[in-house]
């Protein structure tokens, strides 16, 4: 099932137009040489929403930006061979950043009642998936199929977003919300199923946190809801 998006806002693309360049270039050169799919998984955990605007996924930016990068401004080369994109020259950059100093993908008119985040369903009630960035960029880098994320709920997802953003500078990230009316019943549900395969995390203070993906707590939520049915 394809997500609906809580607002249509046409947001046209980067706020800053160098603002993607300069991620993809700070991507190639941390962690490359490497894959387009991987560039992709990466530049989300930067930028969450998924989309730019109603029509356009983020992926077609950053396709539309690699090929600039590669043919216009000669900085990236890809390698049919590989299937890897690397840096032609890094004789130029010198630039130090902390480990976790990261660009940050901007957007237009970006605030809390504009947010675009992936949501299935429907009903008064949310049952909400995030992530902290480092742990999905360690999976990557890795090729884990798990990292860390939360399962929690809530009646006011705008009131819960804004907490999150305010915990830190793209520390956590939305990954998926799910509408319902038994949001209770769906976050009890989601938790049971991952802790039958014991990917809880087991630290004290996080109960809601398990190693997961996204693409698993969807295929949870669809069988909740064949359940209920």
């Amino acid at each position: 099932m394809k997500p609906s998006f809580n607002r249509v806002v046409d947001l046209k693309g980067p706020e800053d137009p160098g603002a993607l360049e300069e991620l993809l270039l700070f991507i190639v050169r941390k962690f490359g040489p490497i894959s387009t799919e991987k560039i992709f998984h990466l530049v989300q955990c930067f930028y969450s929403f998924g989309i730019i605007g109603p029509t356009f996924p983020i992926s077609y930016f950053v396709s539309q930006e690699l090929s600039n990068l590669m043919l216009g401004k000669k900085q990236l080369a890809y390698s049919a061979k590989t299937g890897l994109w690397h840096e032609v020259l890094d004789s130029t950059f010198n630039e130090f950043r902390p480990a976790n100093d990261y660009p940050r993908l901007r957007i237009k008119e970006f605030s809390i009642k504009n947010l675009v985040y992936p949501t299935y369903g429907l009903g008064r009630e949310f049952v909400y998936v995030i992530y902290e960035t480092e742990t999905r960029i360690d999976a990557i880098m890795r090729d884990r199929p798990y990292w860390l994320l939360k399962v929690g709920r809530t009646n006011n997802i705008e009131r819960r977003v804004s907490e999150i953003s305010q915990s830190g500078p793209n520390s956590l990230v939305i990954g998926s919300v799910f509408k319902t009316n038994e949001s209770r019943m769906l976050e009890k549900f989601i938790h049971n199923k991952l802790g039958e395969d014991a990917r809880n995390h087991k630290i004290p203070g996080r109960k809601e946190w398990f190693h997961a993906n996204l693409t698993e707590i969807h295929s949870l939520w669809l069988q909740f809801k064949q359940k209920v049915q």
